[in-house]
């Protein structure tokens, strides 16, 4: 490519060295183990959250019209609440996993963006480590949304982390 310079990429004076096949081997085990299954979970979610928010709101205005009709309630409030709580999971879980996808998709389409990169490797480690930081803030945030919308759950928990204990001898 350069005359007698190896084959690699350049900018200005500093070379980079072409990626070896130790190098490709742990891209591909990097993007088949993590980025790539958390792609399809994402999108797995993203897909699965919309048709079930579809399908509530028709199986709503379905209650609502038989309701008018012989003048009964339509859905309970436990389950509009159940229904309300998964949403707001989904929505939480497609919200904090959004960094992660979009990172995986543009170090798709722009194969140089990686962490051995001179200029972008900076970036592209503090972008890896935000997108993770959210992705734990999303598992601790699931807790509290249970706590909040469900009795049951909060009753348990509350049971299960009470310092009272009960002696029966």
């Amino acid at each position: 490519m350069h005359g007698d310079l190896p084959d690699g990429l350049y900018y200005s004076t500093l070379f980079i060295p072409r990626p070896d096949a130790a190098d490709q081997r742990r891209s591909f085990y990097f993007i088949s183990s993590f980025s790539a299954p958390s792609f399809i979970c994402f999108f797995v979610v993203l897909v699965s959250t919309t048709v079930l928010v579809v399908r509530l709101k028709q199986n709503l205005e379905w209650r609502n019209e038989a309701a008018k009709q012989s003048n009964k309630n339509s859905g309970s409030p436990k389950e509009i609440k159940a229904s309300r709580s998964l949403v707001v999971i989904c929505t939480v879980f497609i919200i904090c996993f959004a960094p992660s996808v979009a990172l995986f998709v543009i170090s798709l389409a722009f194969p140089e963006f990686t962490q051995h990169d001179p200029y972008l490797g900076t970036l592209m480690r503090a972008l890896y480590a935000i997108s993770s930081l959210v992705q734990v803030l999303s598992s601790s945030v699931n807790i509290v949304v249970y706590y909040r919308m469900s009795t049951k759950y909060r009753n348990m928990l509350n049971e299960l982390f009470s310092c009272k204990k009960d002696i029966t001898s």
